[in-house]
């Protein structure tokens, strides 16, 4: 009989534990039985409680080469090598997170880099109910830099990773728990969907429900599991960036892709973007594992609903933070410019990178970057993820460790008439604005729904300027890069570009 000793599943060799803080460990073994477990010398115990058991070592600084060992009283060991303490990040989200290494313009680069040893990856298995399969070889064990595993990690987790690890000087562990085509409501705890606006999520997946066939359902979902195996070959395509004609011609006959027939997997108890599915069968199965803190990449699948985004993203941080039992800081990306692709659009957009950015403001510990800069007309998955890592990788620097530098992207402070000109002040401007572009873009000046021409636009100190085509009175409005799609040039002194606001100014 297949003993029932084992450690939880993101315990194997050349795992990262979190330093400075007391480090849970669990796994499995016979009721009843005791466990010792020991780490760099030191030791503590756990009872078996339900075929579980748990312990908490004291912390520990940063050290690397270490072995983690479990013994039960039955004489069984359990040994993890090369364990590494330092700092684990989870890099959480949708498509862009996921998006793998070897899709990224600059994984050539990456290739060529010599691997960095303290660097070290883990890809929590996609798994969205109990009778999945997972078929990722890459998932469900630590590797490092360079390994073959890595070009199939999340690339905006690898460069995080690469730009910190040398600035910090400990190890560094990220853990990929993400899922494409996923909205925030799955990532959380259902019962946090109960409150405010966010019943509309419940209620949704309620009426889902009624049109399944109880009977067939679970037989069906399978099948549409192991078909969703195929068609997932012919999506490397599509990651790797279709022109906008060729994305017609997939929608229609996925290139050279034989797939079988078989019913569609349709929302309900085995769906991954059921509310809290994947919190439950993939967040949980991590949870109390120490970590520093989160990166986040989400809300493309959230344009639905995308005026109460700021109360379910709000809603997902208390509850990880809540059953993770620690104030752990949030490092997230801002939607970037996008138009259209395949049958997505970026309508919502703007009104979501706005919640995005009240988030920030009004959730204490959660930081946002923009990527307003290189975001693509007809692709929603950016290529270029290196600039999203090395950005989440200065905010954590500045925000989390303390150091004296810039990392945040130049905001609207306030608005005045100076000189019959619009005089915009912002923040965050470090030494000065710039522009990379001929002429400054994206601004609109409004009144009463009409478009005031602009006859001119100049970056200044901390300033820019608006010169208007026609003399103007009273109450306008201000628009800055307030668009699906609106390429941002005007950047601060450390290169991060500025957000997009709306304001309003009263000219005499």
């Amino acid at each position: 009989m297949m003993s029932q000793f084992k450690f939880a599943a993101v315990f194997t060799d050349g795992a990262v534990l979190q330093r400075n803080r007391e480090i849970p460990v669990w796994g499995t073994c016979t009721e009843g039985s005791r466990i010792a477990i020991e780490l760099n010398g030191t030791k503590t115990e756990a009872a078996v409680t339900g075929s579980t058991w748990r312990a908490n070592l004291p912390p520990q600084s940063a050290g690397k080469g270490l072995t983690l060992t479990a013994r039960s009283d039955s004489g069984e060991v359990l040994c993890c090598h090369e364990i590494a303490v330092g700092d684990v990040w989870v890099a959480a989200g949708q498509s862009n997170m996921q998006f793998f290494l070897r899709y990224d313009y600059d994984f050539p680069l990456a290739k060529m880099y010599r691997p960095l040893p303290d660097i070290h990856f883990y890809n929590q298995p996609h798994t969205r109910c109990a009778d999945e399969v997972n078929h990722d070889s890459a998932a469900g064990h630590w590797f490092h830099d360079g390994d073959p595993e890595f070009a199939v990690f999340s690339a905006v987790g690898y460069w995080f990773a690469r730009a910190l690890q040398p600035e910090i000087g400990v190890p560094i562990g990220i853990i990929g728990c993400n899922w494409g085509g996923t909205t925030a409501s799955t990532w959380l705890d259902e019962s946090y969907l109960e409150s405010g606006d966010l019943p509309v999520y419940l209620k949704e997946y309620e009426d889902a429900c009624k049109k399944i066939n109880p009977e067939t359902y679970h037989d069906d979902c399978m099948r549409a599991m192991e078909i969703e195996q195929i068609w997932n070959i012919g999506w490397t395509k599509v990651s790797y960036g279709l022109t906008w004609e060729e994305q017609q011609i997939f929608k229609t006959t996925p290139w050279d892709i034989d797939v079988p027939e078989g019913p569609p997997l349709l929302m309900g108890p085995m769906h991954q973007n059921r509310p809290g599915g994947l919190y439950h069968n993939m967040v949980e199965k991590l949870i109390p594992f120490a970590v520093k803190g989160v990166l986040w990449y989400q809300g493309e699948s959230d344009d639905i609903h995308p005026e109460i985004y700021d109360q379910l993203f709000s809603s997902l941080i208390r509850c990880w933070r809540k059953n993770w039992q620690q104030n752990l800081p949030f490092l997230f990306v801002q939607l970037p410019s996008f138009c259209h692709w395949m049958d997505c659009k970026g309508a919502a957009f703007p009104v979501i990178r706005e919640k995005q950015e009240l988030v920030s403001k009004t959730v204490p510990d959660a930081y946002m970057i923009s990527i307003m800069d290189f975001g693509m007309h007809d692709d929603i998955h950016p290529k270029r993820k290196r600039p999203v890592g090395e950005r989440l990788a200065l905010l954590a620097r500045g925000k989390i460790y303390g150091e004296p530098l810039l990392c945040e992207s130049p905001a609207l402070d306030h608005a005045e008439e100076v000189d019959n000109k619009i005089c915009l002040h912002f923040a965050n401007a470090g030494g000065g604005l710039w522009v990379r572009a001929y002429h400054l873009e994206h601004f609109r000046v409004l009144q009463n729904g009409r478009e005031i021409p602009i006859q001119n636009a100049t970056a200044q100190n901390d300033c820019v300027f608006l010169t208007l085509g026609e003399t103007m009175h009273g109450c306008i409005t201000v628009e800055f890069a307030e668009a699906d799609f609106a390429t941002v040039a005007l950047y601060n002194s450390v290169g991060l570009p500025a957000l997009p606001f709306r304001c309003q100014v009263e000219l005499t």
